[in-house]
């Protein structure tokens, strides 16, 4: 990106191109972003993939974004999953493995299946 147009690429720079991509419903895209950051993704970038994910339908790539966004905010973690639980029963998923760890794999089976 330096190179090319002469800007430094900064977190925010990222975040941007991830939501982009994403929204466009260029999900791998947005994978390979994310995968050649200079710096850790943060909150932002695993949030814009989540959403972007999660509107065009991508369970895997939405199970990868909430773990890593679980592991930066545990504290959201329930919220975080309702989310994408309604993403799975939306697409017919049996069952939400990304879900499955926020509750440790323990609960009702309300809570773990979708």
């Amino acid at each position: 990106m330096s190179e090319y147009y002469g800007i430094t690429p900064t977190i925010q720079r990222y975040g941007c191109m991830v939501d982009l991509y994403a929204r466009a419903g260029l999900i791998r895209e947005a994978w390979n972003v994310v995968k050649s950051m200079a710096m850790e993704p943060d909150v932002l970038v695993w949030g814009a993939l989540l959403s972007g994910s999660r509107m065009q339908g991508d369970i895997d790539m939405c199970e990868l974004a909430l773990k890593k966004l679980i592991e930066l905010e545990p504290r959201k973690q329930l919220s975080l999953c309702a989310s994408i639980k309604r993403v799975c029963k939306e697409r017919y998923v049996g069952r939400c493995m990304a879900c499955e760890e926020c509750h440790g794999g323990k609960g009702n089976q309300e809570s773990s299946r979708v």
